[in-house]
């Protein structure tokens, strides 16, 4: 039941090293990591040059995020596929409890799971500044998916979006009969830093817009 890790980098040197760790600490080692840098343009290339032994690394212009996590489905060869952005941590577990599930349950197509969010170490002098919830998140996630490759063709692929681009693709998906389910268990921990996106201001009022936009159609649609 091998798993394919994406892993899409843009300029990301100071967290990058201590995302690969923690898939590479994996309770479960049947993995790849398809590490997509997307013309990065600070030190995260020499980041992925230290682990190339662990790494597939693929390097392109800058593309933006959709084209940048296609690319890794594209080059991916396990049976499944997990997401890890370069500034965030999964526990030690979460291909082993994921992994389960899919086994226990070999008609869904995706489980998804619980995330915590932490501030950066470098963001604790003022914390009142930054925008984040404390305690387990349940919701779709990237960080907490494990998908079935097979998927990826049934239901198509990342399109180019200004936020949000999973959040697109899996509410295409959902409408077309992805089968899923959520455990509570945590299995990612997503970093809040000073250049988040989801610190831009206009981050809710794009993602807010862009949902209604999608319940609008859905309703023309009835």
């Amino acid at each position: 039941m091998k798993v394919s890790v994406i892993l899409p980098v843009y300029n990301v040197e100071n967290y990058l090293a201590e995302s690969i760790e923690s898939v590479l600490v994996q309770t479960c080692q049947d993995f790849e990591i398809i590490a997509v840098n997307d013309g990065s343009t600070d030190g995260s290339p020499a980041i992925l040059e230290k682990y190339r032994d662990r790494l597939k690394i693929f390097n392109q212009a800058n593309s933006g995020i959709a084209e940048t996590l296609n690319r890794g489905i594209s080059e991916a060869s396990g049976e499944f596929i997990a997401f890890i952005d370069g500034d965030d941590l999964w526990s030690a577990d979460k291909l082993e409890v994921q992994l389960g599930i899919m086994h226990d349950n070999p008609d869904l197509d995706a489980t998804f799971a619980e995330m915590e969010q932490f501030l950066s170490p470098e963001l604790n002098h003022t914390p009142e500044r930054f925008r984040f919830d404390k305690g387990p998140l349940k919701g779709f996630a990237k960080i907490t998916a494990l998908i079935r490759k097979e998927v990826f063709s049934a239901y198509g692929k990342f399109i180019d979006v200004r936020h949000g681009e999973f959040v697109e693709w899996f509410d295409g998906a959902r409408n077309k009969g992805i089968r899923y389910n959520q455990s509570t268990h945590i299995v990612a921990q997503r970093r809040i830093r000073e250049n988040s996106m989801s610190q831009n201001p206009d981050y809710y009022p794009s993602l807010l817009k862009f949902l209604k936009s999608r319940m609008d159609e859905k309703r023309n649609e009835a």
